[in-house]
């Protein structure tokens, strides 16, 4: 069967081409903040096209890690402007627009913005733990046994 006799299907696309300078202005917007779709739309190329430069150019690969950063860190911002900016006007609004942030941002970077999660296991004042040992009751011998 053909992609053109499939039901919703569409014939795929030729990928362009590696552009070294569309994919430094697609890693700079999301860095700003956009959305991979966003950037790419911007450029006129697929996410899956972007995605496969990053396979074939390790460099690119670091870099759009580079900009997912940033734009976490920028996301810190977003929430200080965000209650900088909150009244009693907008507060039911930017509450929600709050909250919708803090979760993005937790998912995102757990280790910074998350919730912590774990069990921590210490002894009085954060010291090693101390391991007691008390028998209750004594240890029957085997009668038989000669020691």
């Amino acid at each position: 069967m053909s992609d053109k006799t499939k039901p919703n299907s569409h014939p795929r696309k030729r990928q362009r081409p590696y552009d070294a300078d569309a994919a430094k202005r697609i890693c700079g917007a999301i860095a700003e903040g956009a959305s991979l779709t966003a950037a790419c739309s911007a450029e006129g190329i697929q996410r899956c096209a972007f995605y496969e430069w990053c396979d074939a150019q390790p460099e690119l690969a670091i870099e759009y890690a580079r900009a997912r950063e940033r734009q976490n860190e920028g996301v810190d911002d977003d929430l200080r402007e965000l209650v900088k900016n909150t009244d009693n006007e907008n507060a039911r609004a930017n509450e929600t627009k709050f909250r919708i942030l803090t979760w993005i941002a937790g998912k995102r970077s757990s280790k910074k913005f998350g919730d912590k999660v774990g069990i921590e296991h210490s002894g009085k004042d954060g010291g090693p733990l101390k391991v007691e040992v008390e028998v209750i009751g004594g240890v029957e011998r085997d009668q038989n046994r000669t020691d």
